[in-house]
């Protein structure tokens, strides 16, 4: 009986000691405040993105693809739009503003000079085609059918689906 009295009073001791208060830590140090503050912000900072990175930059780099000035480059930057478009519909809003600026100036900051001049002379033609699609989804179908896109933008909600070509227009436009 001593020894199951003595091993619940242990266990409590021992439960006492990993349970200190936040007034028991006041001796930490600012920068572990501020350090510890940091960890929280970075967690809610994933757990907030709703979209992947890498989908993202994906999508930015298909602005290449929309080759201004070559045969076919109408079509190509209409489909680059139209990518646009969808993920803008999906994953843009408000709380997310942040992250999608920080992930399109990391994007754009790693490409090489010649990158960022063809992005340049490209991102005009996608821009335009984006912000057509979404004043005009009707008007948009038939170049889109074109380029074999299928989505039907004029049944979507297209409240938000200039929210990430504005974020990049800030990032790279002129």
């Amino acid at each position: 009986m001593k020894f199951k009295l003595l091993a619940c009073v242990l266990c409590l001791a021992m439960l006492a000691g990993c349970t200190q208060s936040p007034s028991s830590q006041s001796g930490q140090t600012s920068s572990g405040t501020s350090s510890a503050t940091s960890r929280t912000q970075s967690s809610s900072q994933v757990l907030k993105r709703n979209y992947e990175t890498e989908s993202l930059n994906r999508l930015l780099s298909s602005i290449n693809n929309a080759e201004a000035g070559s045969a076919g480059s109408t079509l190509k930057a209409a489909a680059v739009a139209a990518d646009f478009v969808e993920f803008s519909v999906e994953y843009a809003n408000a709380d997310n503003e942040e992250f999608m600026l920080e992930d399109i100036q990391a994007w754009y900051d790693r490409l090489e000079p010649e990158t960022k001049e063809m992005i340049g002379e490209n991102w005009p033609w996608v821009y335009s085609n984006v912000k057509n699609l979404v004043r005009d989804p009707r008007g948009m179908a038939p170049l889109l059918a074109d380029t074999g896109v299928e989505t039907d933008f004029a049944s979507m909600d297209l409240t938000n689906g200039l929210l990430l070509a504005e974020r990049v227009q800030r990032t790279i436009g002129e």
